[in-house]
């Protein structure tokens, strides 16, 4: 990374970074970002009920911290608090597990001023490949959408974006998505409203995640049970119809990479896929048991 600031000159922006339990990586966050973004840009961290000092590292890195309110809680009541948070024209968004690239803000920044975008986000470079499931996430749940440009693409990862917050027509997040899809359901309610969005390569990031075997299953359910082809359910015949159609989405990540793997003859991995099936099936039952739609933990967020 570079230690000069590269983000002379962007006027009217603040970044958000919403972190739960994130001691290991939001120092390195907040410091890097500072070095990306200059003197004068507000580096605001939402503290989400983190209970390993995750707040007091974020100040001491220099950035300004707010807590969510008491009893509430998730990605989606992090990011609405970070709209009402800002005080300036556009919103920068990354995960406090994401490290920016010198270029990334003046990249962003530069396409919704000029592309007339309501939204612009970039890439997010995997830095961890030692656990199976590390390797698994890197091929089969990219948090991006590659290595080349798209315009007005379907959705944009919350953890790497720019928001002209001029253009959202009342838009915010959905407090019900806890750990996973507020981002999708916010783009594409934008959308749906005729705004445009743009990706673009060139404004990466470095993504600091540890997954394991452990942590892994939540993840990938979690994208699957808050789409809307699932919905609400109750119950546990009601968590088997959930199941059947999650897995059945054109999209699904599960049944996309027992596919793949299948072709490429990764029997490791397919162990994973095995895994990942029968785990999503067990959320789905314990989940519908207790409430519907789903509402997991925000322990983990990305």
């Amino acid at each position: 990374m570079a230690e000069a600031s590269t983000g002379a000159g962007i006027a009217d922006v603040s970044v958000f970074i919403p972190a739960h339990n994130a001691a290991r990586t939001v120092g390195r966050c907040v410091e890097t970002t500072r070095r990306c973004v200059g003197a004068d840009v507000r580096i605001v961290v939402i503290d989400d009920r983190s209970t390993d000092g995750t707040g007091d590292i974020a100040r001491r890195a220099g950035a300004e911290v707010v807590n969510t309110p008491p009893g509430t809680g998730g990605l989606g009541t992090a990011r609405n608090l970070a709209l009402r948070s800002c005080r300036t024209r556009y919103l920068a968004f990354l995960n406090s597990d994401c490290y920016p690239h010198p270029d990334w803000l003046r990249v962003l920044h530069a396409e919704l001023t000029a592309a007339g975008a309501v939204i612009a986000g970039g890439r997010q470079d995997e830095l961890r490949d030692g656990t199976i499931a590390e390797r698994w996430k890197a091929v089969h749940l990219r948090q991006d959408l590659g290595d080349r440009d798209i315009d007005d693409p379907d959705f944009l990862s919350g953890g790497n974006l720019v928001i002209d917050l001029t253009r959202l027509h009342g838009t915010d997040f959905d407090p019900a998505h806890t750990i996973a899809y507020e981002d999708v359901a916010f783009c594409r309610k934008l959308r749906a409203a005729g705004e445009r969005l743009v990706y673009r390569a060139a404004a990466a990031v470095d993504h600091d995640h540890h997954e394991t075997l452990r942590t892994l299953p939540r993840k990938v359910w979690s994208y699957g049970a808050f789409s809307t082809s699932v919905g609400p359910y109750h119950g546990v015949g009601g968590a088997l119809r959930a199941f059947v159609r999650m897995h059945r989405r054109p999209h699904d990540q599960i049944r996309t990479a027992i596919r793949a793997d299948l072709k490429a003859a990764r029997l490791g991995f397919l162990a994973v896929d095995l895994g990942l099936l029968a785990a999503s099936l067990t959320m789905f039952v314990a989940a519908g048991v207790r409430t519907s739609p789903p509402a997991p933990s925000t322990r983990g967020q990305r």
